[in-house]
């Protein structure tokens, strides 16, 4: 039984209760004649049955309440969703920027945005590592030379622990990186 069902009979037993003590007492404290002796039973059916829609309305008013408090805290969170949604969509950089990194972009050799997409994606990679990822050895240093000109790579030199030699690490320059992944996350990459 549901809590809907046991809520009813609750307010229909009480309702029942209730008119059934004001037809005892009507029967008993007016003067009613024999001629209408036979219908105070039929009266009092029919308030029962008044009681027990107005204890369904009442229950039913009861429900539409609740579901409109919980659709407004619904639509509440549905507009706090949508405006959080609208903040994502915004980037930390305007449209100047996006120009300005496309352009850079496009006069890239096919081997260079790979080269950056793979950086995009590894973070900041060994000289090395990175030449050995290349599929294409012979466009490497070119690749890598037209991405950094263009300013989307940048190199760090450290000092490598244990030999005196130095190592050379590439990764995307910090300035474009949100732009970039924009323009070049998504693609798919044959040289790396």
């Amino acid at each position: 039984m549901t809590d809907d069902t046991k809520r009813l009979l609750k307010r229909t037993a009480g309702n029942s209760a209730s008119v059934l003590g004001y037809v005892s007492t009507a029967a008993t404290f007016f003067p009613i004649g024999s001629i209408a002796r036979p219908y105070v039973l039929w009266v009092g059916l029919i308030l029962i049955i008044v009681g027990v829609f107005r204890g369904a309305q009442a229950l039913v008013a009861e429900k539409n309440k609740e579901i409109a408090t919980v659709r407004s805290a619904k639509d509440k969170e549905i507009e706090s969703l949508k405006n959080e949604r609208d903040l994502l969509k915004q980037r930390p950089y305007d449209e100047e920027h996006r120009q300005l990194a496309e352009g850079k972009v496009n006069k890239l050799s096919e081997v260079s945005k790979d080269l950056v997409c793979y950086l995009l994606h590894y973070g900041e990679t060994e000289a090395d590592d990175l030449q050995k990822r290349c599929k294409h050895s012979p466009e490497y240093n070119d690749a890598v030379q037209r991405a950094r000109d263009a300013g989307l790579v940048i190199d760090t030199q450290v000092g490598n622990p244990g030999r005196s030699s130095v190592r050379y690490l590439w990764k995307v320059n910090p300035k474009f990186e949100t732009v970039l992944e924009d323009l070049l996350g998504q693609r798919k990459t044959i040289y790396f």
